[in-house]
C-alpha cells in the first residue's frame, strides 16, 4: 500500500478551537500505532512523506501537521513554542487517538519536547532527530558553530537585522526551491549530498508547501527558536530517544550531546557517518520502530 496523504481536513479543522484550521497529512498504516511528527524549519506536513514507506512496513501511523504560517495552517504571530501542544491535543481528539509518541526533526525538536512536557499522560515516548537546542541558553553557546553563534548574536542584539536576513533567505527558498536544494547539495558533505539529490522532488515539494502563504510562518519559527523556549528540556518525564549524526553541518552534534546530558531519561545514538539530512531518512526504520514500542 502506498503512503496515504490527506491535504484537506475541513471536517477535522472545525474541531480545532485554537486557530480554527490545521493542515495535516497521514502516512503509513491507518490503524497503526500513532506517532505525531513535528517537521523541520522550514517545513510542512509533507516532510513526513519521506518516511511513508517505512511506516507502512512497520505498521505505524504517522500524523504530521503544519505549524502556524506554513502549509495549510494559518499564521499566528502571538504564539509560543508550547502552544503547539494544544494543537496536537485537539488533533489527537479529532482523530480519536488516545496515547501517541512524538518525533521532532531538527527545528521540530522543541515542539516535540513541549508537547511531551504538557501532555505527559498521553505522550508515551519522545524522539529527537538531529535536534535544534535551546540556543539562547548560555550552556549551549560553547557547542554552537560560527553560523549559529552569529545568528544568535543577531537575534539577541539586532533582532530587526535578524528578521530581515530571515525574510531574505526565506524569499530565496520560496522563489527557487530546487535551485536552493542544488546549492545546498553542492556545499553539503557526504552523505547529505546524496540524500538531498536522491529526494530532491519531495524536498522541493516540502519547501514549496512551507512557503505556500509567504515567509511569515518560517520567519516566526526561526525567531522563536533563538529565543528562550519557556520551558526546559529537563522537564520531560517520558523516555526520550535522541539521534544526532557526527557529520551534521547544519546543527553540530555537540548540541545533541548537550541535550542528551540535560534530559533525565534520554537514550542517545550518535552515528559517526550520518549528516543532517541522511540521519532521519537513513535511520527512519530504527527511529520509528523505537518510538512505536511505547504506544
Amino acid at each position: 500500500m502506498s503512503p496515504r496523504v490527506e491535504t484537506s481536513i475541513d471536517r477535522q479543522c472545525s474541531l480545532l478551537p485554537v486557530g480554527g484550521r490545521l493542515g495535516t497529512a497521514q502516512y503509513g498504516h491507518p490503524d497503526g500505532r500513532p506517532i505525531f511528527y513535528f517537521h523541520g524549519l522550514p517545513g510542512s506536513r509533507l516532510e513526513a512523506s519521506l518516511a511513508g514507506r517505512v511506516a507502512n512496513d512497520l505498521g505505524v501511523r504517522i500524523v504530521s501537521f503544519d505549524r502556524p504560517g506554513m502549509g495549510l495552517s494559518p499564521f499566528r504571530r502571538e504564539r509560543k513554542i508550547s502552544d503547539i501542544s494544544f494543537d496536537a491535543e485537539h488533533l489527537a481528539d479529532a482523530l480519536g487517538i488516545g496515547q501517541f509518541s512524538v518525533l521532532g526533526v531538527s527545528g521540530g525538536a522543541p515542539y516535540a519536547l513541549a508537547c511531551g512536557i504538557r501532555l505527559r499522560e498521553r505522550v508515551t515516548r519522545i524522539g529527537l532527530a538531529c535536534p535544534a537546542g535551546p540556543f539562547a541558553d548560555r550552556r549551549y553557546r560553547s557547542v554552537l558553530d560560527r553560523k549559529l553563534n552569529i545568528a544568535l548574536f543577531l537575534a539577541v542584539h539586532a533582532p530587526s537585522w535578524f528578521g530581515r536576513l530571515l525574510r531574505k533567505g526565506s524569499r530565496y527558498m520560496m522563489s527557487d526551491p530546487e535551485g536552493f536544494l542544488l546549492r545546498m547539495a553542492g556545499h553539503a558533505g557526504s552523505p547529505d549530498r546524496e540524500v538531498i539529490l536522491a529526494n530532491r522532488s519531495l524536498l522541493s515539494a516540502n519547501l514549496r508547501e512551507a512557503f505556500r502563504d509567504g515567509e511569515a510562518g518560517a520567519v516566526r519559527d526561526a525567531e522563536l527558536l533563538f529565543q528562550p523556549w519557556g520551558f526546559q528540556p529537563s522537564e520531560t518525564a517520558q523516555s526520550v530517544f535522541l539521534w544526532h549524526g557526527g557529520r551534521d553541518r547544519t546543527i553540530p552534534q555537540g548540541v545533541g550531546i548537550r541535550l542528551s546530558e540535560e534530559i533525565p531519561r534520554c537514550r542517545s545514538f550518535f552515528p559517526r557517518d550520518e549528516g543532517h539530512f541522511s540521519l532521519p531518512i537513513g535511520r527512519a526504520r530504527e527511529i520509528f520502530s523505537t518510538l512505536a514500542m511505547g504506544t
